[in-house]
């Protein structure tokens, strides 16, 4: 999943000027409304002096060296970083997770050491950077009582890392997903209410859909194998005849061009507001199923890589991104809903609705099956 770039690109244009000044267990509860945050820390309070201590310590080494999904919104957010402790200067890397993989891996190998930070996709690949020695944890950084406290969070602190061992990835993100949209010229408002109603014969041929073996990170695949059983994806994706695009541009501008009665895994944030913004989708809606309900918190996730070459600005960074002020700062620059019970929701939309449970897949022991969610993609497409 790409972050809503298109979303942040509006955030920037409609406030730069203010903007510069300025994730919940599996199958638990969702918390979406913003009720008011812990306190504000008292200026006497003990952690202060580690806080003016580490404020002098980072701006001696001068330097940060951040990671960030690819994206030049966050340039913004750097100089907010840079604003507020002058004496400081960001040295950003904004890329895609895939081509800074390989990145990483190159310079690890020749053991060159050049990020401090990231706020960037973690996933899969970020479990494996743990087992390969490449990040350190993020936990130990941690110390502002405003960053610890469970009421700071929806869904409490905890709950914000996705390893298993609760130590080198902290989500401070989350969003509803919302895999499945229609037509409404085309689709009848009760004809697509559970996922077995995409089997009936008259939407063969009038789908279209993501292609599941290198999208979504295996996620919608495991999301129906748990609803339904291994065989429903092939009656799905093979017996339906659902055509299968890998480009996320193409395959909402075919939805809301009315080429196909239904999408799945076709409307990604990162595009449709620019169509929504031209007028079109007015007949396009998504539609809610219990079955399927989930949420993403892999996108803008917290680490800390090993080795690095400022580790007093990255501790720095680390606590300020997950305070209020930084991270009202760092919603925007990414265009997410901040967990932040302090901090207000930016798109009510994708925000999860109090009362329902959705599942999270983006924690570690969901990984292996993940990966043999896409393995049967593959094996059923190829």
């Amino acid at each position: 999943m790409l972050h809503p770039t298109s979303r942040r690109n509006f955030l920037l244009t409609a406030g730069a000027a203010g903007f510069i000044a300025a994730c919940a267990p599996a199958a638990t509860p969702a918390s979406p409304s913003a009720p008011p945050g812990p306190p504000a820390p008292a200026p006497n309070e003990p952690w202060r002096k580690e806080w003016d201590d580490l404020v002098v310590a980072a701006k001696r080494e001068g330097a940060l060296a951040l990671v960030t999904f690819e994206s030049s919104s966050y340039r913004a957010g750097a100089e907010a970083f840079e604003q507020a402790f002058p004496g400081i200067k960001v040295d950003l890397t904004s890329i895609s997770p895939s081509n800074f993989n390989t990145k990483l891996q190159g310079e690890r190998k020749a053991e060159v050491y050049s990020y401090d930070i990231s706020t960037n996709q973690f996933g899969v690949t970020g479990f494996r950077w743990v087992s390969d020695g490449f990040l350190s944890p993020v936990r130990p950084l941690l110390f502002r009582p405003d960053v610890l406290a469970d009421a700071s969070w929806r869904g409490g602190y905890e709950a914000g890392f996705l390893d298993k061992g609760k130590q080198f990835g902290f989500s401070s993100f989350w969003s509803k997903q919302r895999p499945i949209w229609i037509n409404t010229d085309m689709v009848g408002p009760n004809e697509i209410r559970t996922v077995q109603d995409l089997l009936n014969p008259k939407w063969k041929g009038k789908m279209v859909a993501g292609d599941p073996r290198n999208l979504g990170g295996g996620k919608f695949v495991t999301v129906l194998r748990r609803a339904t059983n291994d065989e429903f994806l092939g009656k799905l994706y093979k017996d339906q005849e659902v055509v299968l695009l890998r480009e996320l541009r193409q395959l909402a501008e075919s939805m809301f061009r009315g080429r196909y009665a239904i999408g799945i895994e076709a409307m990604n944030d990162a595009v449709i507001d620019e169509f929504f913004a031209q007028g079109l989708g007015k007949n396009l809606k998504p539609v809610e199923m219990e079955e399927i309900n989930y949420i993403l918190s892999s996108s803008g996730v917290l680490f800390h890589f090993s080795r690095g070459p400022h580790p007093n600005a990255a501790k720095l960074f680390a606590n300020w991104v997950l305070t209020k002020e930084g991270a009202t700062v760092w919603s925007k620059a990414a265009g997410l809903n901040s967990r932040r019970t302090d901090v207000p929701s930016l798109f009510p939309d994708v925000d999860p609705l109090s009362g329902k449970k959705y599942l999270n897949l983006d924690y570690e022991e969901f990984s292996p099956e993940l990966i043999k969610s896409q393995e049967i993609a593959r094996a059923l497409l190829t």
